[in-house]
């Protein structure tokens, strides 16, 4: 009894498989057709992202890069915003008596 309620399980659980198997591939062939068709409607009317509204919107200013605000007085080739965790040469310029005033940018 216990093997024929396995193998019923086992019939239907493949059974279900080649079904999402085949709406799968259905599923990609509508999708391919959906896109052909709006590129052809696109093309026909000269339509551009922008006027789908598809354009991504451009990030504020708020979550855009920051300005750096401080630089390394030892090595002009580092800098920080003064956003987030400071980096350990600006630290260890603070403990050698280094005012931050001295290294901001401006």
């Amino acid at each position: 009894m216990e093997e024929c309620l396995q193998e019923n399980f086992r019939s239907r659980l493949l059974e279900l498989q080649q079904k999402r198997a085949e709406l799968n591939s259905e599923y990609e062939v509508l999708k391919r057709e959906a896109v052909d068709q709006c590129r052809e409607i696109i093309e026909a009317f000269g339509l551009a992202a922008a006027d789908l509204k598809l354009v991504q919107a451009k990030p504020s200013a708020s979550r855009g890069c920051s300005k750096t605000k401080y630089r390394n007085p030892d090595d002009e080739t580092k800098a920080w915003s003064g956003i987030g965790v400071s980096p350990g040469w600006f630290k260890s310029a603070l403990q050698v008596g280094v005012a931050k005033e001295e290294m901001e940018i401006r």
